[in-house]
């Protein structure tokens, strides 16, 4: 999480003070209006996860409840394009919130996590998640791979 919160300084340099390479991917500034789901018990990586994403041009929801992401997922109309959550949360892991979505919405992309779940946590599940990011991340990887699935 430290080298997440250090590349979020990286990030937030002005257009004309970023690498030429980061030039391509941040006139990918995605979709703006693209609402995100961001699930984790943690505050802290909720709020850096989101402020990432805001740096990237993508607006967020955070949740740290995933019973409470659950329920807005079910009342939200159109529904998040993205559910980024974490495993290990108390009342249902991020596996299972993951599952829960997919079934409300089948083409919905998903991406895990986590400092705790293995492979082999993952592979247990019928429905696996589009990414599986290990926590601590680095914010490079994070955004690549929200990038790519929202492609």
């Amino acid at each position: 999480m430290r080298q997440a919160m250090a590349d979020l300084t990286s990030l937030s340099r002005p257009e004309s003070a970023r690498d030429p390479a980061d030039a391509e991917s941040s006139s990918m500034d995605l979709r703006s209006n693209t609402c995100i789901y961001v699930v984790d018990d943690e505050p802290a990586v909720a709020e850096l996860v989101a402020a990432l994403l805001e740096i990237g041009g993508l607006g967020s929801t955070v949740f740290q409840s995933p019973i409470q992401a659950l329920h807005a997922f079910r009342a939200a109309n159109p529904r998040p394009k993205l559910l980024i959550t974490d495993y290990l949360m108390n009342m249902l892991n991020g596996m299972e919130l993951i599952e829960q979505c997919k079934l409300l919405e089948p083409e919905l992309h998903t991406m895990l996590i986590s400092g705790h779940a293995s492979n082999d946590d993952v592979a247990a599940h019928a429905v696996r998640p589009d990414a599986f990011i290990r926590k601590p991340f680095k914010s490079t990887v994070l955004m690549t791979a929200v990038r790519s699935l929202l492609a």
